[in-house]
């Protein structure tokens, strides 16, 4: 968070807003060094849901459609 002089706000005030508004980030304004004013973004960014999350993270690895063991050592196969 950045923090400002108020006087530096009055001088400044199209520039700051534009800069949090671009950084997304908040300024502290303060006066005689107390915090009087803070200046914060909206947030209208939509959050991610967790679907499709890990989406392209995973990589298959080897052979995945045939057996990993021969079908005479399953017991309910060879019934």
């Amino acid at each position: 968070m950045e923090i400002i002089q108020l006087t530096t706000l009055q001088k400044n005030y199209p520039a700051i807003i534009d800069k949090v508004i671009q950084e997304k980030k908040a300024v502290l304004i303060l006066d005689n060094d107390k915090s009087i004013l803070k200046i914060e973004p909206i947030l209208t960014d939509k959050p991610k849901t967790w679907l499709g999350v890990m989406k392209g993270k995973g990589q298959i690895l080897g052979d995945v459609i045939s057996p990993v063991s021969n079908s005479s050592e399953w017991d309910a196969l060879s019934q």
